[in-house]
This record gives structure tokens, sequence and C-alpha cells, in this order.
């Protein structure tokens, strides 16, 4: 193909001379890669330049194949059910995948609902779920990953029947890309019982060796989120610490004495706090979220605060992965606080051309 011609006024432009120095030699612009092979097929010639729109790719053909000229990193966000991550073309021997992925906050423990001489515990906090930060050749995966976000545990429900125990919160499920990365969902906090108990529920990580546990729950006020939650009163705080999402405060409990008590606060995390615990009859109050598609790990919600004609229902935890508040406790004849629902996971893969 002619590298140049300087036209000049009144001459014949031939038919070759426009496709060979123009058309050839512009960047044409596609709706796919696929596009621009099915229409220049019959026409390539070496040096062509083409953009497509679906990738964001800049190609030149060297004679052989197309090669990408301006490589921009794909970046593909994943933030409910099952989807699938698709590699992107233009990768090379060099690429690299990464990104975050976030499993779902556990939900809260419903409080207990007991009789005035008894002790009636407030449910547990719900635990943090699992962020994990991965990095990795992108030629180890498929050109197809099944991309799942954790399913939320369901919380604990309302107890609306004398002299029962609350609800333990159901366990979150996890976060995965394919089998090379999975980041696991906290555990629900357990239902308050009429002694110690309300146990908060398990963050999604294992450190050191050791999973991370809520407190166990005792009577009054609600334990707060954080590493361990709070082995103190009221519903235990649920587990969570640094890369996973905080744990959710536990619900407040009543004594023999009937004195009803406040729940706990949910543990604050990566710059955002925690529900706060409500007050005597108040529910607890939802953690802040992180920004929309941050990756960040959620605060835990507040638990809620016992006694009272209306129920405290356990806060949410903040996205992503916060673990929900505890309900609190009740008398018999008023229903006690449903668990905190558990903040959503979320999966985050980028991989450079």
């Amino acid at each position: 193909m002619p590298g140049f011609k300087d036209f000049v006024n009144g001459t014949t432009l031939p038919e070759t001379d426009l496709d060979d120095f123009l058309g050839k030699q512009v960047v044409m612009k596609f709706a796919t890669t696929a596009a621009r092979d099915a229409a220049l097929a019959a026409v390539l010639r070496e040096g062509m330049v083409a953009w497509s729109d679906a990738d964001n790719l800049l190609t030149v053909y060297d004679g052989t194949q197309w090669v990408v000229l301006a490589p921009g990193s794909d970046v593909q966000v994943f933030t409910a059910g099952a989807g699938t991550w698709t590699k992107p073309t233009g990768v090379t021997a060099a690429s690299v995948t990464f990104g975050v992925a976030v499993g779902p906050g556990g939900p809260g423990g419903s409080g207990r609902r007991g009789a005035a001489a008894s002790d009636r515990v407030g449910g547990g906090g719900g635990g943090g779920g699992e962020r994990i930060n991965f990095s990795m050749a992108t030629s180890v995966l498929s050109a197809t990953e099944a991309a799942t976000v954790g399913t939320l545990g369901t919380p604990g429900a309302s107890i609306v029947a004398d002299n029962t125990d609350g609800a333990t919160g159901g366990a979150s499920t996890a976060t995965s890309l394919g089998t090379k990365v999975v980041a696991r969902g906290g555990t629900g906090g357990a239902g308050g019982t009429s002694g110690a108990g309300g146990t908060g529920g398990f963050g999604g990580v294992v450190l050191f060796g050791a999973t991370l546990v809520g407190g166990t729950g005792q009577v009054g006020n609600g334990g707060g989120g954080g590493i361990t939650g709070t082995a103190g009163v009221g519903g235990g705080g649920g587990g969570g610490f640094g890369s996973v999402g905080a744990g959710g405060g536990g619900g407040g409990g009543l004594t023999t004495g009937n004195v009803s008590a406040a729940g706990g606060n949910g543990a604050s995390v990566g710059g955002v706090t925690g529900g706060a615990g409500g007050a005597a009859f108040t529910a607890g109050t939802a953690a802040l979220g992180q920004t929309a598609s941050s990756g960040q790990p959620g605060a835990g919600g507040g638990g809620g605060g016992s006694g009272g004609g209306s129920p405290g229902n356990g806060g949410a935890g903040g996205i992503y992965g916060g673990g929900g508040g505890g309900g609190g406790a009740n008398l018999n004849g008023q229903a006690t606080g449903a668990g905190g629902a558990g903040g959503a996971g979320i999966l985050i893969v980028i991989t450079t051309r």
C-alpha cells in the first residue's frame, strides 16, 4: 500500500487512490470487533486502524492479525445473584486480573419473649462478611467464569408466642469468581434465650487459624460489634475485623425485674460509623454504607432496645458485608424485635490488556 500522496487541485481522484490513501488509512469505527472483522475480511491490508465501541479498543492490522494499540482495563462489577464474568478481548500473556470480593454480612437474631420474672436476652448481632483483594494472571482464568454475589441470610423473625426463645439469623452465602476466589458470608446472630445466649454471629473470615466469633449475650444492654463482639450483656455483638465487614450490635435484654435496656452499637470500619444501638423500646439504627461499587467493608447495624409495645428491631448492616443488629427482647404479650439484615456483598473484577 502506498504510504502517502500529495493531492493537487484539478487532479483526477481514482478509486484506487480513494481506497488506498483515504478509506484504508483513517480510523474506522465499528460497534464491535466482530462487526469490524465481518466488514473488512475481504479488504484487509497491513496498517489499517479500527476502533471498537463495545470493547473500547483501538486496534491496528499488522498483516496477520489485529493488535491492540491503546489498551484499556476491562472492569466488570457484579452486585447481586449469579452472573458470568467474560474474559475481555485484547488480553495478552502479560495481562493481569485483580479486584475485590466481599461476602454479604450475616443478619441479626431476634430477642426472646418471656414472663416478667425471667431473664430475657436480646438477639445476637450478625457477623461481618469476608473481604478479599485478589490478583492473578489472566491466563489462569477460563473464557468465562461464574461470578456469584452471595445471598443474604434471613434475619431472625420477631417472636409472637409467649415463653419462646428468639430466632437465629440464617447464614449468608459466599461471593465467588469461579473456584479461584471465595469470600465467605457472615453467619447470623443467635436468638435470645432465658439465660446467657444470643451469641453474636461468626465473621466470614478465619484469622490466624481462628474464626472471628461474636460474644455471648447476657441480660441487659446489648454488646457491641467488633473483632469478637462483646461478651458482656444483652445479645452478643457479631464478629468482624479489618478486612471484613463489621459485626452488628446485640439486642437489648430484660431482667427479672422487668428493666428494659438498650441495644449495642454496631462496629465501625473503613471510615464509616456503625449503627447506634436503640434505647429501650427503640429500634437500632442502620449502619452507614460505603460508596456504591467501592468494594469497601461496611459497618455493623445497631442492636434493638428491649421492652415496650413497639419491638426494638435490629438495624441493617451497611454495604459491603456489614452484620445486622440483633433484635430486642420483650415481655409475654408483646412481640420481640426482629434481627436486622446484613449488608450486601459485591464482586469487582478488573483485567489489564
